[in-house]
Order: C-alpha cells, then sequence, then structure tokens
C-alpha cells in the first residue's frame, strides 16, 4: 500500500515536470470550477459550516441586494433570507495569477429573493479563490446585474 503511494506519487511529479506549461493552469481551472459549485451548493441548502470553510477570513461578498459588502458574518445571519433556484451558469473563464491565486468569470442566471425582495435574474460574477492549507477558498465574490 505505501508503495502504490510512493510510486503514485513519483508518477505525478514526473507528469508535473513534462506537462506543458498551461496544464497547471487547467488543473487549477477545473478546481476553482468545482470549488465554485461546491460553494453555490452550499449556500442553496443554507449549509453556514460548509460556507465558512469555502471562504477566506476575510471575504467579502457585493451584490446590489445586500445594500452594502456583506462580510461572511453578514451572509450568514441573513443565510435563511437568501432564496434563488440557479437554473443558468455559464462555464466561466478562469484567469490563474499564481499557483495559489485566481479569478473566476461568469454569468450567472437565477430566480429567488433576498429579504423578500426579487433578485436580479441575470448577473455577471467574478470571484476571486486562494489556495489555503491545500484548499480553494473564495475571497471576494461580486455580482453585476446585467439588463435583459
Amino acid at each position: 500500500m505505501q508503495f502504490s503511494r510512493i510510486a503514485a506519487a513519483a508518477g505525478v511529479a514526473i507528469l508535473i515536470q513534462i506537462l506543458p506549461a498551461g496544464a497547471e493552469d487547467m488543473t487549477v481551472a477545473d478546481e476553482i470550477k468545482a470549488a465554485r459549485i461546491a460553494l453555490d451548493q452550499a449556500f442553496q441548502r443554507h449549509d453556514r459550516a460548509a460556507i465558512q470553510k469555502m471562504v477566506t477570513a476575510d471575504h467579502l461578498a457585493v451584490t446590489t441586494y445586500y445594500g452594502k459588502p456583506f462580510t461572511t458574518a453578514d451572509e450568514l445571519a441573513g443565510i435563511t433570507e437568501f432564496v434563488a433556484d440557479y437554473f443558468d451558469f455559464t462555464e466561466g473563464d478562469v484567469t490563474v495569477f499564481s499557483p495559489d491565486a485566481a479569478m473566476i468569470t461568469f454569468e450567472n442566471f437565477y430566480k429567488g429573493t433576498f429579504r423578500g425582495r426579487p433578485l436580479p435574474e441575470h448577473v455577471f460574477v467574478s470571484e476571486i479563490w486562494l489556495k489555503q492549507g491545500g484548499t480553494w477558498k473564495q475571497q471576494l465574490y461580486q455580482e453585476t446585474p446585467i439588463a435583459p
């Protein structure tokens, strides 16, 4: 068992050395896309513990419906007042700044409410993600409505 782990690690190390430079960026992009979906699902489930694990300590969210930049504490305090059904996402474009920092931008379509007021149905989203302790965490979420 130990030998197979060592052999697998050695194989990955060799593969990383021979992959083209952009291959690492593709891995980061895939990781960011998966993390983004997991965080969106945690918000839909109102899963406070999962959300806290997936955002940085200094996380901020900026949306038109919040009315001000929200910290994680602000978001968690109002989590049950956020109700949304996501019905479409664009795949997203990931810009890798370093092995531990990246940005994803995408369009999002949903229906829902926050504190009883309708959410914009079509938005452009920018997210900054940092790798901390081996895990991707969202540091900034910014959402801008797009006119229909």
